[in-house]
Formats: structure tokens, sequence, C-alpha cells
């Protein structure tokens, strides 16, 4: 895991509190879980925690980190409207996994 290497610090934004057992997984790093409620932009939530609006601070993730559902027949030419804002507006590189 890039942050357990490199020390940086991980923000996870979730809609969902902390999982059971995520905590040891995440033994040993510096991290913080924000929970968005439903009335949260999730996109506008992913993009401050990876860029902080501080004036000279750019862009303080080294990656953001997203998952993607499976989708429908008719909903596989969509990413969906939070994965699609954050790959077209993050100013870092974006990685992509499979959720299961």
């Amino acid at each position: 895991m890039r942050a357990r290497h490199d020390g940086t610090v991980l923000h996870v934004v979730s809609r969902d509190p902390v999982p059971d057992g995520v905590r040891e997984l995440l033994d040993g790093l510096t991290w913080e879980w924000e929970q968005c409620g439903p009335g949260d932009d999730f996109a506008d939530a992913m993009l401050r925690a990876a860029c902080p609006a501080l004036p000279g601070d750019g862009c303080g993730a080294p990656a953001i980190v997203i998952g993607l559902r499976r989708r429908t027949a008719e909903g596989r030419l969509n990413l969906g409207h939070t994965a699609e804002r954050v790959l077209l507006e993050a100013p870092c590189p974006v990685v992509t996994v499979k959720c299961s």
C-alpha cells in the first residue's frame, strides 16, 4: 500500500461509517474517515479531500482511488456521475478498482 510505504495520510470518503475490521487493516497508517450524508455531493467531497482549497497547496494527494461497481447493460457506457466527475476534474492521477 502506497500510503504505508510513503507515510502519506490516507483520507477515505465514504457513504458508510467505518466497517468492522477496517481499523485493523489500517493499523500503522495515518488515516481519516469522512462520512458523507445523503444530501452531500460525493464527488466534491473526494476532490476536496485530495486537493484542499488552500492558497498555494495545489493537490496534496499523490492519487485518488475510486471503486467502480458493475453496471446494468444500459449503464455500461456511463461510468456514473460521481466517477466521471472525479476522473475529469481531479488534478492528480485517479486509480479505479473493481468493487466486489
